[in-house]
């Protein structure tokens, strides 16, 4: 085969889940997450240093499994007050974080939303016995009596008109009921349709009844072909669409701020994100899922230490930097810093300075790429590394949510009538979500009542991209403003003595540690940057979502830490 050959191949075995010789490696896997590497290291072994960087989901998870197999394992978080990641929710605890003004309210600042086919994060669940805290998500609102009957009562709001999906989905022209003008040929089929008619020839390639040989050879195909497309060129020169059909379909198919990234990404998502695809949620929130995770390491993890240099020894090279030693053999050196006296423009007296240095035999790098960028490392590491580090997209996203001491959007005709009188807009239904062509853009709601609590808070926009960059712009104040003026323009300005006038907003590109929501593919960069992502680069070693082909997602990141830490002890 030809080094191209090569690429695809791995990269169509690494999208299955395949190992060299055709078999899942998903037993495999779930069988690390729930008992541990099998060939732990003998009890008189000499026990390896190992350091991670990075408290998400793949820092704490690669932790664990080397721990439990005798490894010594130090795990260095920057944050000062929080572990997870991107895994973040907003809640009141006894460690004082705040929520919202009623304490048993939360809302998911990152992460929120585990699709059932993602196997890994189940096995996970179960693992760390959070079984019965796992719940549903409803991407599309359930009926209240059977939470199995999607009613579709929410709001489509686009040019003007404002239809339930229900009404969207059943008609004959749903285009121009939601104020698209597109040629007559397209008129009868609702954007999601569309989308699925513009893919058809491409998800032929990997019919999942074929045998694993065909499905290898199709997603090569699909790569070959498409990993230089954007959205908008796939749906333009591919689907031959015109610009008012790709507008249609970006509006209502959450794709108008995503069109100019990669075609593979947004292919991939389309099979995490549709309305046949179900959920779990964990009641309480997600950060239960890396705060369990960190019980067993808690005389492992060091808080407040940024990593600001990096050095380790090059097997390739006879001079070895003195710092990269440890004890008295070849290794890795970090030296970190603590969290600002000023953070996100609000000081904090009495903070000083403070530098530590760590040394190992192994290290993890967790963290994103974008983050990385700001890390000293010595020596440099190859060529095609460092063209990931300083090249990998990462996207922006936004959330802003809102609480309300009533669930006015779960009410019947009759309950809407008692508390506004005027029109009803209510839904009669638990979760799903909205979507206007307003800056609020996508709106979601929370799938389950809070126990012991009358009111919720809504997901009042969740934005992208150069969607999320505009509402980064303005002060949080003026933000939940404008994400209120978005609810009333769908269900009335009668909601706004529901308001609390507490509302919470997470914008991660301007996080100091994340640097953006997730990796995200541009054109090209699948099969340029990809390849040289997880690599090691001689005892250094990396994990975390944007080393796995799940980007955004709790899987890719305990894909990684399984991948690294079998990196490490197999190589041991």
């Amino acid at each position: 085969m030809t080094h191209n050959d090569v690429v695809l191949e791995q990269l169509a075995r690494e999208v299955l889940m395949l190992d060299e010789s055709g078999q899942s490696l998903i037993p495999k896997y779930e069988s690390i997450i729930e008992k541990g590497i099998p060939n732990q290291l003998p009890p008189d072994a000499k026990r390896k240093d190992v350091l991670i960087i990075g408290a998400g989901m793949a820092g704490l998870l690669a932790g664990k499994i080397l721990k439990d197999t005798g490894y010594n394992i130090t795990i260095l978080e920057a944050n000062d007050n929080r572990l997870g990641g991107r895994i973040k929710t907003f809640r009141t605890s006894p460690e004082g974080d705040y929520g919202f003004s009623d304490p048993k309210q939360y809302g998911e600042a990152g992460a929120m939303r585990i699709p059932t086919t993602h196997p890994l994060v189940k096995k996970l669940i179960d693992t760390l016995n959070l079984r019965s805290k796992a719940q549903f998500f409803y991407n599309i609102d359930v009926s209240k009596n059977d939470p199995n009957e999607q009613v579709y009562h929410t709001w489509l709001k686009t040019n003007g008109r404002q239809n339930r999906r229900i009404e969207y989905n059943t008609s004959m022209h749903p285009a121009e009921d939601t104020g698209f003008q597109i040629p007559p040929e397209y008129a009868e089929k609702s954007a999601a349709q569309l989308l699925t008619q513009a893919l058809s020839t491409v998800n032929k390639l990997i019919d999942p009844t074929q045998s694993i040989d065909k499905q290898i050879n199709g997603w090569k195909e699909i790569i070959r072909q498409y990993d230089s497309y954007s959205m908008y060129h796939f749906l333009r020169d591919e689907a031959n669409f015109p610009e008012q059909v790709i507008d249609y379909i970006g509006t209502l198919q959450n794709l108008t701020s995503r069109m100019f990234i990669s075609f593979f990404h947004s292919f991939v998502d389309t099979f995490y994100i549709n309305p046949q695809t179900k959920y779990l949620e964990l009641d309480g929130g997600l950060w239960q899922l890396p705060y369990t995770l960190s019980e067993s390491l808690k005389e492992n993890i060091v808080m407040d230490a940024r990593a600001i240099e990096i050095q380790w020894s090059d097997p390739h090279t006879e001079k070895q930097d003195s710092k990269a030693i440890h004890r008295g053999s070849p290794g890795v050196y970090v030296r970190t810093i603590n969290e600002p006296i000023i953070k996100h423009g609000v000081a904090r007296p009495g903070r000083v300075r403070v530098e530590r240095e760590f040394t190992a035999d192994y290290l993890i790098i967790t963290i994103p790429f974008s983050a990385l960028r700001f890390v000293s490392v010595n020596p440099e590491f190859r060529y095609e590394k460092r063209r990931a580090i300083m090249e990998l997209h990462y996207d922006s996203a936004t959330k802003i949510y809102l609480e309300f001491n009533e669930r006015f959007w779960e009410w019947n005709e009759e309950e809407w009538r008692n508390h506004l009188g005027d029109e009803y807009r209510g839904h009669d239904a638990y979760g799903g979500g909205s979507i206007t062509d307003t800056p609020n853009r996508f709106i979601y709601y929370p799938s389950h009542k809070v126990e012991g609590s009358r009111g919720g808070v809504i997901l009042a926009s969740y934005t992208w991209a150069d969607e999320a960059n505009r509402w980064d712009s303005i002060p949080l104040e003026d933000r939940y403003n404008f994400a209120l003026k978005g609810l009333t323009d769908i269900y009335g300005k009668g909601i706004k003595k529901f308001f609390t006038g507490v509302g919470r907003s997470e914008s991660w590109m301007q996080d100091y540690y994340a640097y953006g929501e997730a990796a995200v593919f541009t054109p090209g960069q699948l099969t340029a940057l990809h390849p040289h992502i997880p690599t090691p680069e001689g005892p250094v070693h990396f994990a975390g979502e944007h080393t796995s082909l799940k980007h955004a997602w709790i899987e890719g990141a305990i894909e990684s830490a399984i991948r690294v830490a079998l990196e490490i002890h197999d190589g041991n």
